[in-house]
Protein backbone atom coordinates (compact mmCIF):
# COMPACT_ATOMS: atom_id res chain seq x y z
CA UNK A 1 0.00 0.00 0.00
CA UNK A 2 1.99 3.05 -1.28
CA UNK A 3 0.83 6.47 -2.09
CA UNK A 4 3.49 7.20 -4.13
CA UNK A 5 1.69 10.00 -5.50
CA UNK A 6 2.87 12.15 -1.93
CA UNK A 7 5.96 10.03 -1.41
CA UNK A 8 4.76 8.19 1.13
CA UNK A 9 6.17 4.63 1.30
CA UNK A 10 4.62 1.48 2.75
CA UNK A 11 6.13 2.16 5.84
CA UNK A 12 5.46 5.44 6.53
CA UNK A 13 1.77 4.81 5.83
CA UNK A 14 2.21 1.84 8.49
CA UNK A 15 3.53 3.73 11.18
CA UNK A 16 1.20 6.95 10.26
CA UNK A 17 -1.74 3.76 10.74
CA UNK A 18 -0.07 2.70 13.42
CA UNK A 19 -0.27 6.17 15.11
CA UNK A 20 -3.76 6.45 14.22
CA UNK A 21 -5.31 3.16 16.10
CA UNK A 22 -3.19 3.68 19.12
CA UNK A 23 -4.91 7.27 19.65
CA UNK A 24 -7.74 5.71 18.83
CA UNK A 25 -7.59 3.44 21.73
CA UNK A 26 -6.13 5.57 24.25
CA UNK A 27 -8.61 7.93 23.40
CA UNK A 28 -11.46 4.86 24.48
CA UNK A 29 -9.48 4.39 27.27
CA UNK A 30 -9.39 7.46 28.69
CA UNK A 31 -13.70 8.19 27.78
CA UNK A 32 -14.59 4.97 27.92
CA UNK A 33 -17.65 5.23 29.74
CA UNK A 34 -18.56 8.39 27.41
CA UNK A 35 -17.78 5.98 24.20
CA UNK A 36 -20.06 3.38 25.48
CA UNK A 37 -22.97 5.37 25.26
CA UNK A 38 -21.89 6.22 21.68
CA UNK A 39 -25.20 4.95 19.10
CA UNK A 40 -23.02 4.43 15.48
CA UNK A 41 -26.38 3.97 13.81
CA UNK A 42 -27.57 6.88 14.88
CA UNK A 43 -24.95 8.92 13.36
CA UNK A 44 -25.63 6.98 9.70
CA UNK A 45 -29.70 7.52 10.08
CA UNK A 46 -28.98 11.24 10.50
CA UNK A 47 -26.48 11.75 7.63
CA UNK A 48 -28.94 9.90 5.54
CA UNK A 49 -31.69 12.20 6.67
CA UNK A 50 -29.65 15.18 5.82
CA UNK A 51 -28.28 13.88 2.55
CA UNK A 52 -28.93 10.85 0.56
CA UNK A 53 -25.70 9.29 -0.32
CA UNK A 54 -26.85 5.76 -2.61
CA UNK A 55 -23.18 4.72 -0.60
CA UNK A 56 -24.45 5.30 2.40
CA UNK A 57 -27.32 3.81 2.28
CA UNK A 58 -25.43 0.51 1.26
CA UNK A 59 -22.92 0.75 3.91
CA UNK A 60 -25.83 1.32 6.32
CA UNK A 61 -27.72 -1.43 5.21
CA UNK A 62 -24.02 -3.86 5.34
CA UNK A 63 -23.51 -2.66 8.67
CA UNK A 64 -27.30 -3.56 9.99
CA UNK A 65 -27.20 -7.06 8.68
CA UNK A 66 -23.41 -7.53 9.56
CA UNK A 67 -24.48 -6.74 13.40
CA UNK A 68 -27.29 -8.90 13.19
CA UNK A 69 -25.19 -11.46 11.90
CA UNK A 70 -22.54 -10.94 14.62
CA UNK A 71 -25.60 -11.17 17.54
CA UNK A 72 -26.87 -14.75 16.22
CA UNK A 73 -23.51 -15.63 15.84
CA UNK A 74 -23.09 -14.42 19.52
CA UNK A 75 -26.50 -16.46 20.67
CA UNK A 76 -25.61 -19.93 19.19
CA UNK A 77 -22.37 -19.77 20.31
CA UNK A 78 -23.04 -18.64 24.18
CA UNK A 79 -26.43 -17.70 24.91
CA UNK A 80 -28.44 -20.33 23.43
CA UNK A 81 -27.23 -23.57 25.63
CA UNK A 82 -27.29 -24.29 29.40
CA UNK A 83 -26.20 -27.72 30.87
CA UNK A 84 -28.67 -29.89 31.68
CA UNK A 85 -27.46 -30.14 35.57
CA UNK A 86 -26.56 -26.79 35.87
CA UNK A 87 -30.19 -26.24 35.14
CA UNK A 88 -31.58 -28.75 37.67
CA UNK A 89 -29.35 -27.02 40.16
CA UNK A 90 -30.70 -23.88 39.84
CA UNK A 91 -34.48 -24.99 40.16
CA UNK A 92 -33.84 -26.70 43.47
CA UNK A 93 -32.03 -23.79 44.80
CA UNK A 94 -35.13 -21.71 43.57
CA UNK A 95 -37.69 -24.15 45.07
CA UNK A 96 -35.72 -24.01 48.67
CA UNK A 97 -35.74 -19.95 48.28
CA UNK A 98 -39.28 -20.33 47.74
CA UNK A 99 -39.89 -22.82 50.64
CA UNK A 100 -38.08 -20.33 53.07
CA UNK A 101 -39.63 -17.54 51.98
CA UNK A 102 -43.24 -18.80 52.07
CA UNK A 103 -42.26 -19.94 56.11
CA UNK A 104 -40.81 -16.58 56.62
CA UNK A 105 -44.29 -15.37 55.39
CA UNK A 106 -46.38 -18.05 57.14
CA UNK A 107 -44.25 -17.36 60.60
CA UNK A 108 -45.01 -13.23 60.20
CA UNK A 109 -48.74 -13.36 59.29
CA UNK A 110 -49.55 -15.96 61.87
CA UNK A 111 -47.06 -13.09 64.66
CA UNK A 112 -49.11 -10.62 62.84
CA UNK A 113 -52.63 -12.27 63.24
CA UNK A 114 -51.78 -13.36 67.12
CA UNK A 115 -50.94 -9.85 68.27
CA UNK A 116 -54.00 -8.16 66.31
CA UNK A 117 -56.30 -10.70 68.30
CA UNK A 118 -54.62 -10.77 71.38
CA UNK A 119 -53.33 -7.36 71.75
CA UNK A 120 -55.92 -5.17 70.07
Amino acid sequence: MRVSEYGWTTQKVFHFLNFLVNGVRALVFVFGRSVQNLHPEIAMWLILWWKYIPLLVILSKMFFAGLSLFAAFGFLLYGGRDDEDDSVAKMKAAEEALEAKQKVTNSLSATCSFFFYHVL
